[in-house]
């Protein structure tokens, strides 16, 4: 029980922790009680027991002490009873046949075990009843007050003027920021994606269950991720399964090993039909899966091969893929690349196997009725990129000085904050030229970073809106000290995705205020007004053209020292000396909860109230 030792060690004085029950957990959300049997074993060991458990193939199983919550691995199982059907490792104990097991653990300092015996519900001890975490209900928060930043642009695994976005970089802080200043300013960390690919950023993917790839390696990654959710951010990844390209010729595909959450080996009837590898000639393979999904004529991807979503095995590979990511790799939430090419009801389908904290999906529309049409189609179980407000309220209006563009614009002006994830550029249209000639990118191609007033006006309303607001790398690196006071004074004030706005035009500039759930923001946007203060608000930051005011109900600290650890085990926040990490644990019904602020977590960090 060594580790057992190390971690409950810590746990603050006056913080309740029983000594017992322990419990089992199963696949890491389902807890049943293990409690003393009253006797030692024939070695000597305590014993605690959760009887009549019902488990299905392939199911996981933890130890844990119920009061700190403490988890510890056993590697050892007794070979007695119902052994073979059970394998023990350094991180599970993996049930190999369904089946109602009596689970035995036995403890003695560094000498502990399993043991299993198959049981009968009907007979002997009364079967346990679990307690189960929060059901998962959705991958679009409701009142959401995170804000997200994209850690990378357009192959900036090499430094492409901004610096260098490696895992390595951002662990080692030599690229202008770091995972631990990140993770204390941010909610939510968009990383690129992180599976063997060609073509450097990562949009060509070859092997899902590799991440060794041009952004560094799987141990580096896991590193950032660990510091991130240390410093109280959690982790989204980008995930490409509208297509991928074979390890080899058209259709050699490399194999998917997600280990207990499955082995595939594609073929070629897993890709669309209509995929234009049907068209060339003198390879061996030809496509035979059903008709593309997707949406019109982009729905075929010329660059990779479609896969066929309305396959089985394509359907269970990717919510094998996602699951892994989640459980193994830790990672929150998901960023879907090129969701025209599927139909977006597959969104829903994997956020709700994976359990998604949270899920945004890439369809480039600046039409807001075409964005809710593809939301209705994901089930409103995500958030899209809100293409319409970049292109209304920032490319037609800021940018050309027509500030009235601002009032109403994209699915902010339609009631939709809680499905909009606004930004002004991206990976995709930074610096980076586009078919029709430069359109996509903030004040036309590479001339964004020449009028930073006109940027940090975006980033004033940006961040005081309503939706989920997205800041990038190269502006976080170039204007953070700007961008700071926006992100404080959303904080303080509570301002979050369905915050109410009452707004108007005067004298040319947009006005609008804000109400959060602990005070307003008024913000000023425009060639007047935005540099006298309102009464009764406080200045957060202003400049040319802008200008960010706030006041609260209560006093709150900044956003880079109130921060909680929402991600690992609960007992590590109060362990934690470290001043950002600030919360009140209690205990309710027998379990631990954290509260910061007016928000409740239970142990995994899924903020329950």
């Amino acid at each position: 029980m060594k580790k057992f030792f190390l971690l409950c060690m810590g746990l603050t004085v006056g913080l309740t922790v029983l000594a017992e029950p322990y419990f089992v957990r199963v696949n890491g959300k389902t807890d049943y009680a293990a409690t003393a049997t009253g006797e030692k074993d024939y070695q000597g060991r305590d014993q605690y027991a959760a009887y009549n458990v019902s488990l299905k193939a392939n199911d996981k199983l933890t130890c844990y002490n119920q009061g700190g919550n403490a988890e510890w691995n056993i590697a050892v199982i007794d070979p007695y009873g119902a052994y073979e059907n059970f394998t023990a490792g350094t991180t599970a104990l993996v049930c190999g046949k369904a089946g109602t097991y009596n689970i035995y653990i036995k403890l003695q300092y560094e000498n502990d075990m399993w043991y299993i015996e198959e049981s009968n519900p009907g007979e002997g001890e009364t079967p346990v009843t679990p307690t189960p975490d929060p059901a998962y209900t959705t991958s679009a928060p409701e009142k959401c007050p995170d804000v997200v930043f994209q850690a990378f642009y357009w192959d900036s695994y090499k430094d492409q003027g901004y610096g260098r976005t490696k895992w390595v970089d951002y662990n080692n802080g030599n690229n202008g920021t770091s995972a631990e200043e990140i993770g204390q300013w941010f909610d939510l960390v968009w990383l690129p994606p992180m599976t063997k690919s060609t073509g450097g950023t990562g949009y060509l993917p070859i092997c899902y269950s590799s991440l060794e790839g041009d952004w560094g390696t799987k141990k580096n990654l896991v590193k950032l991720i660990e510091t991130l959710h240390k410093n109280g951010a959690r982790v989204v990844a980008d995930i490409v399964i509208n297509h991928a390209v074979a390890q080899s010729g058209w259709c050699n595909f490399a194999t998917q090993n997600f280990g207990s959450y499955g082995v595939f080996k594609p073929t070629s009837a897993w890709i669309c039909r209509t995929d234009e590898m049907k068209d060339v000639t003198g390879i061996s393979c030809t496509p035979t899966g059903a008709d593309d999904d997707g949406y019109g004529s982009e729905a075929n991807y010329d660059s990779g091969r479609d896969w066929d979503h309305n396959n089985a095995e394509v359907r269970k590979m990717c919510k094998a893929y996602l699951r892994w990511l989640r459980d193994e790799i830790k990672i929150d939430g998901f960023r879907y690349d090129y969701c025209k090419g599927f139909h977006n009801s597959h969104i829903d389908d994997y956020n709700r196997a994976a359990e998604a904290y949270f899920s945004v999906m890439e369809m480039w529309d600046g039409n807001v009725g075409v964005l809710q049409s593809h939301l209705n189609d994901a089930g409103w179980n995500t958030l899209t990129f809100d293409f319409a407000t970049k292109y209304t309220a920032f490319h037609d209006g800021i940018a050309s000085g027509n500030y009235d563009k601002l009032k109403g614009a994209g699915l902010l002006g339609a009631g939709k904050g809680r499905y909009a994830v606004t930004f002004l550029d991206s990976h995709d249209s930074f610096l980076r030229k586009d078919d029709n000639g430069y359109s996509n990118e903030f004040m036309g191609y590479g001339n964004s970073m020449n009028y930073p007033d006109k940027i940090m006006q975006c980033y004033a309303y940006m961040l005081s809106m309503p939706g989920v607001p997205l800041v990038f790398f190269p502006h976080w690196v170039t204007f953070k000290e700007k961008i700071k006071p926006m992100l404080n004074a959303r904080y303080k004030t509570g301002v979050h995705s369905e915050s109410s706005v009452e707004d108007y035009i005067s004298n040319g500039s947009y006005v609008a205020t804000i109400t959060g759930t602990n005070g307003q923001i008024r913000i000023i946007v425009g060639p007047s007004g935005y540099d006298t203060t309102p009464a009764g608000f406080t200045l957060a930051v202003k400049g040319t053209g802008y200008g960010v005011y706030y006041k609260v109900n209560s006093a709150r600290g900044d956003k880079n020292t109130e921060r909680v650890d929402r991600t690992l085990g609960i007992e590590n926040v109060q362990n934690d000396p470290v001043p950002q990490h600030q919360g009140t644990k209690f205990m309710q019904d027998g379990k631990l909860y954290i509260r910061v602020g007016e928000a409740v977590y239970d142990v995994r960090g899924i903020r329950i109230q």
